[in-house]
């Protein structure tokens, strides 16, 4: 189990034609891109200083993948809301800038699941070792992430 960040961030080129965001609620007066697999499909949640807060967020693109979604925030598209795993090397390049930073949002967290009553094959403990090592703590791309 590891849990990661969630990052709100759009591409400088959208910001530069419809301005940046201060607070959660003006996400409603933007394009975000959505991922249609989430439970919550149309919010996005923050906590700040006066607590935890729901934003209503909609725009015209929707999707079940999240590198897609990515592709389109890059392209100046609109807002994304993603893992850190997922755009961490395009914010610390600059192609992407962090929004909200005030604004903490729920982690994810990742399991690898197997059946514990049957013996490992080499290849899945190999597998298993390999997450480990890979997502070990803290994740690198969140060292990628410019604060």
């Amino acid at each position: 189990m590891r849990s990661h960040r969630i990052v709100a961030a759009a591409a400088p080129s959208y910001l530069a034609r419809y301005g940046r965001p201060l607070t959660p609620a003006d996400l409603a007066n933007h394009n975000c891109l959505t991922y249609t697999n989430s439970s919550r499909r149309g919010e996005w949640d923050f906590s700040g200083a006066d607590g935890d807060i729901t934003a209503k967020v909609g725009g015209h693109f929707r999707v079940n993948n999240g590198d897609l979604l990515r592709r389109a925030a890059l392209a100046g598209e609109g807002i994304i809301c993603e893992p850190s795993f997922l755009i961490g090397e395009d914010l610390s390049q600059g192609v992407l800038e962090i929004l909200l930073p005030d604004y903490a949002t729920p982690e994810l967290t990742l399991y690898a699941l197997y059946p514990s009553h049957r013996h490992l094959s080499a290849k899945i403990r190999s597998f298993i070792n390999f997450l480990a090592a890979r997502i070990s703590e803290p994740p690198a791309w969140d060292g990628w992430i410019k604060k």
